[in-house]
């Protein structure tokens, strides 16, 4: 261990120190100072003790404005944007004076206009007849980035300006609604917010309802029907509103409970209902309701869970070319909506497992055997007579597939799921295979830009093979002969 330290103090021992920077570099050659130069900065500019360019030099890569090659014999404050002046003027006279000036953003103006280019400037004076010599960086890099920030900046007030307002508004209507509102965290179920119509009912204060669990507003904590609400609502369904008791007094409650996510996390908004705000409700509700379905424009059908139908209104009744709601009433919605037997099995399928279903292609048949084809909405609801389902039924947005011409096959997954229970599986299956080749097609010649040798080749087919293929499919320019 001795050894090394003597061999590692002789070696410092033998390291010669510079007492300045300028006693190292007298005898540079001047043609590599100036590559020295030119190597740290993107343009350096040699002016006589008055200020007038006597030189400039350009790096290559700094890719600089033309302009500034057209110094030579101008003062160099004469390029300089009068924002700069000042500063420009300081950075010459620190030079002059031999002082050590610091580093200083200087603006020049373009012929061309009034756009400026950034530089940071450094001077220092060369010899003893003042000449002085400014290097500097092109900034523009920077200051383009920098206005991105700002803009970002900006964008990111109004966001939070937006979001401001919004939960003001939120807060606002929050507070004056007159239902009682609370709303707790979907895993711990503890309530972080209650309106003061909730506070009233509950007889709880404010500073003493943050925090507690959902469970303990209600009696014997809300027993089994509390728990099958929340597990529904919290798995993304429609949960059915359970009747339950409050804690403080006893009184009968129908909790309404939905989920909701924000900042990442679930919540639970759970409403409130009493007697005489269901009944209220209700009172109000219903007559506007059944007048709004009676006149909707689209067939609207309620039926029983069996599919028996229990009201009509006369949109469906004009699909179906029925006399009256007493022709419909009591019959089986499975008379007129899709396959017998096929259709409506789906639909309560689709219903049991995930509690509505939308857009549900299918055919219309009228008394008087006209097919029609339609889309259907349907949503299963318990009511005090039992199950019921609410069907809502309306011509299709697209064309129909089956009256597609029959070379036309379906283009997306939603057009191919409605073949579902209507076309054989075999027939499915052969569509399927169709529809794939047709795209790998398709996509060969968008890949070779419509460069059939080339799409063969790609496909591993060969050229009379693919124009065969590409007439059976109607793709591409058929009418030159190929």
């Amino acid at each position: 261990m001795r050894l090394r330290r003597r061999g590692a103090r002789s070696k410092a021992a033998n390291v010669k120190k510079i007492d300045h920077p300028s006693n190292a570099m007298v005898h540079i050659d001047p043609a590599i100072a100036a590559r020295m130069v030119m190597a740290s900065a993107d343009v350096a500019v040699l002016m006589d003790r008055d200020g007038t360019v006597i030189d400039v030099s350009l790096a290559t890569e700094a890719r600089l404005p033309s302009e500034f090659g057209d110094w030579l014999g101008r003062t160099w404050l004469d390029t300089v944007a009068p924002d700069s002046r000042n500063k420009a003027q300081q950075l010459l006279a620190d030079a002059a004076a031999g002082l050590p000036g610091r580093l200083r953003e200087i603006n020049h103006t373009l012929h061309a206009g009034a756009a400026t280019v950034p530089l940071r400037y450094s001077a220092i004076k060369v010899d003893d007849h003042g000449k002085l010599l400014a290097v500097g960086r092109d900034l523009r890099a920077l200051a383009a980035l920098q206005q991105q920030l700002v803009q970002f900046q900006q964008s990111m007030e109004r966001e939070y300006g937006r979001l401001r307002a919004a939960d003001t508004r939120y807060r606002v209507l929050f507070q004056l609604t007159s239902e009682p509102i609370l709303i707790a965290d979907s895993v711990g179920r503890r309530i972080s917010e209650a309106n003061p119509a909730a506070l009233a009912l509950l007889g709880i204060p404010q500073n003493r309802i943050s925090g507690r669990t959902l469970q303990s507003v209600f009696a014997d904590k809300g027993g089994d029907a509390l728990q099958e609400t929340l597990a529904v609502a919290a798995s993304g369904a429609l949960a059915m509103p359970a009747t339950l008791r409050l804690a403080e007094d006893g009184k009968p409650v129908s909790v309404h409970v939905s989920l909701f996510r924000q900042d990442g996390s679930s919540y639970f908004l759970v409403r409130l209902l009493t007697g005489h705000d269901q009944a209220e409700a209700v009172s109000i509700g219903a007559p506007v309701l059944d007048n709004v379905m009676e006149h909707f424009p689209d067939a609207f059908v309620l039926t029983s869970g069996d599919g028996l139908i229990l009201r009509a209104n006369a949109a469906f009744l004009d699909l179906t070319g029925l006399v009256g709601p007493h022709a419909a009433i009591g019959q089986n919605l499975d008379q007129w909506l899709g396959r017998a037997g096929v259709d409506m099995g789906v639909l309560k399928a689709s219903l049991k497992d995930g509690g509505s279903v939308r857009n549900f292609g299918t055919v219309l048949r009228s008394a008087y055997g006209a097919v029609d084809s339609v889309e259907v909405s349907a949503v299963g609801v318990e009511s005090p007579d039992g199950d019921q389902i609410g069907f809502l039924i309306r011509p299709p947005g697209r064309a129909s597939i089956e009256t597609a011409a029959p070379s036309a096959l379906p283009r997306s997954a939603e057009e191919f799921k409605q073949l579902v229970g209507r076309v054989p599986l075999k027939e499915l299956v052969r569509e399927t295979s169709d529809i794939i080749e047709k795209l790998c097609i398709e996509a060969a010649l968008e890949l070779t830009g419509d460069n059939r040798a080339s799409a063969s080749e790609m496909l591993g087919l060969s050229r009379q093979g693919l124009y065969a293929k590409l007439h059976r499919f109607g793709i591409g320019d058929l009418t030159r002969q190929d």
